[in-house]
């Protein structure tokens, strides 16, 4: 169930801000929050009903999510437990936490495995000072969950971690329907799969369709991502990464950038929300594909030679 009424403070994941700040105010959003705001380049602030165990559960990019500590009741599933404080350099102000809690529940400080950890954001031109009760996330290997977790691999597959970004940005929870047109052998699909959202994966090779399907993927088919047979809204949103490099098939006759504009025709009839891994050389045209869609566009830099894009199209 839902917890009561709160406000949660978190700190995100350096490397991709612009997309870690839209992810977990996704998922907020998805499961409940009335408000969100950002605070400097890693600070984000939600109020409201949230179900935070599943946005903990869920989120891929951020490195903390706590509960704050505002009323005296805050404290109670402190008392008569263990924890340790983190997050600030000002000892003080760390002092003064500590106290505070010991004072107040009976609680004493354990550094090795605590019951609890404490997170403290000291004061800044944005906030004053932050304290809150740490929320428990997964360790998740990203590095190996690929090799770990799949059964077919292929070297144009997208990390698990994006995919799992790109699932969230896309504000599907449990039940809802999500479709991959470009599916290869299913990355997103897989992390979709995990947090009971029902898939669809279209491919053009049947190479692909295959692969997915190794990887325990279930509503395969061979389709061209321009014709989906889908009746319209029967799916909650669309997420895919456009392949891109010489391996990409292209039907006969047919440019890359038109497969790109044919396609977005097609979803933008089928589904309200698409999120698009793409090229930054795509990124035009999708933007004048837009009919009575919001679209949001975040830049991750690669390497040297490659800057891809993570596009949001949302129906007004």
């Amino acid at each position: 169930m839902p917890n009561n009424s709160s406000r949660f403070f978190c700190i995100i994941d350096g490397k991709y801000p612009g997309l870690a700040r839209e992810e977990i105010s996704a998922l907020f959003k998805t499961y409940g929050s009335s408000k969100v705001e950002y605070y400097g380049d890693n600070i984000v602030i939600a109020e409201g009903n949230c179900d935070i165990g599943k946005v903990a559960q869920r989120v891929a990019y951020t490195k903390c999510i706590a509960r704050e500590i505002q009323t005296e009741d805050d404290y109670s599933v402190l008392r008569g437990k263990t924890f340790s404080c983190f997050g600030t350099n000002d000892i003080k102000e760390l002092e003064r936490v500590v106290e505070d809690i010991k004072k107040k529940t009976g609680a004493k400080v354990f550094l090795k495995n605590p019951d609890y950890q404490i997170a403290i954001i000291s004061k800044s031109p944005f906030l004053t000072n932050l304290v809150g009760i740490r929320i428990p996330q997964p360790k998740i290997d990203w590095a190996n969950r690929l090799v770990l977790e799949r059964k077919s691999l292929h070297p144009s597959m997208l990390e698990p971690r994006l995919c799992r970004a790109m699932v969230n940005l896309a504000k599907v929870k449990e039940g809802d329907t999500v479709v991959d047109p470009f599916c290869g052998t299913g990355g997103i699909l897989i992390e979709a799969q995990e947090f009971k959202i029902r898939t669809l994966g279209y491919d053009i090779l049947k190479k692909m369709c295959m692969g997915a399907k190794q990887n325990r993927l279930e509503n395969i088919a061979i389709c061209n991502s321009s014709y989906m047979p889908l009746k319209p809204f029967t799916a909650d949103a669309i997420i895919t990464d456009i392949p891109y490099g010489r391996s990409t098939k292209i039907i006969k006759g047919q440019t890359r950038q038109q497969m790109i504009k044919d396609f977005i025709d097609n979803a933008r009839t089928v589904v309200k929300r698409i999120v698009i891994m793409c090229q930054r050389e795509d990124e035009d045209i999708i933007v004048k594909s837009k009919l009575n869609m919001k679209i949001d566009i975040y830049h991750l830099y690669r390497h040297k030679s490659l800057t891809r894009s993570i596009a949001t199209m949302t129906a007004w």
